[in-house]
């Protein structure tokens, strides 16, 4: 794990927010990230979120390697796989606290277990 991304879960840590752990069982799932672009109505994938037994992993898409845009900061290696038992904090920081009443009401209206991460980031984005 790079220097960058410890010291993103070390400050998540001190601030309180819990940091998700991947599950240790179950099938692994993606999730794509898309950047919306408004100025010719087209959707660039610009990586994919995996979770397995265990571990997250994120990687950037080959149409996005292809573009002049630059990296995510907190993955700033167009070629590399990242890889954590926990969560990234980019990702991390986009889910609400689960103890809010509006959410609780939300996740059961979609039969959505509040613990599990990867099914919030994909309802809530």
């Amino acid at each position: 794990m790079s220097l960058t991304l410890t010291k993103l879960f070390e400050a998540l840590a001190e601030w309180g927010i819990p940091l998700a752990k991947a599950p240790t069982s179950g099938p692994s799932k993606a999730l794509k990230l898309n950047l919306e672009q408004t100025a010719n109505a087209s959707t660039l994938h610009v990586g994919t979120l995996t979770v397995q037994p265990s571990k997250f992993s994120f990687s950037y898409s080959r149409e996005f390697k292809t573009t002049d845009l630059p990296p995510i900061p907190s993955f700033p290696d167009l070629e590399k796989c990242c890889e954590s038992g926990t969560l990234f904090p980019f990702f991390q920081v986009r889910l609400p606290p689960t103890d809010r009443t509006d959410l609780a009401h939300y996740l059961a209206s979609k039969k959505i277990d509040s613990d599990s991460v990867f099914e919030m980031l994909r309802v809530l984005g």
